[in-house]
């Protein structure tokens, strides 16, 4: 078979309806792929192992980082009271036992450094937050 003289319209071929929905159905199959090659990149590169954007960082002169893990979670417990008293505008006050289930990804409350969460009582106007630590060493949040 010579096919020197006649030309093959590809532009034809590729406008087809058919084809359109396969290109589609083959990308939506690569789609899980492509994400999970992605989160590999970021993670790999260190893009991942960053502190969100909530965290407190260490202030000057720190001792340790059970300091920081306690401010960060009065940060956590300021956040999930914000939305509880969004969410329940009647209320005057809260526990930090009853804002467990508002806690940002089910952050654990576990005492780090002999802190009692569980003496916290919250209320719409508090600005500040702070525990006492085992050793004495009063940790503090405020919201600025």
């Amino acid at each position: 078979m010579d096919f020197s003289g006649q030309t093959l319209c590809t532009s034809s071929l590729m406008a087809h309806p058919l084809f359109t929905v396969v290109r589609v159905a083959r990308l939506k199959r690569l789609l899980p792929w492509a994400i999970a090659a992605l989160v590999f990149l970021l993670s790999f590169f260190g893009y991942l192992s960053k502190a969100p954007p909530w965290a407190v960082s260490a202030p000057e002169g720190s001792r340790t980082n059970q300091t920081l893990v306690v401010r960060n979670n009065l940060v956590q417990v300021a956040i999930a009271a914000d939305l509880y008293f969004q969410h329940h505008p009647e209320k005057t006050d809260v526990s930090v036992a009853d804002l467990q289930r508002w806690l940002p990804g089910g952050l654990d409350l576990s005492p780090v450094a002999g802190e009692r969460y569980d003496s916290l009582v919250l209320q719409p106007s508090s600005h500040t937050l702070s525990l006492a630590l085992a050793d004495g060493t009063v940790v503090e949040w405020s919201e600025k």
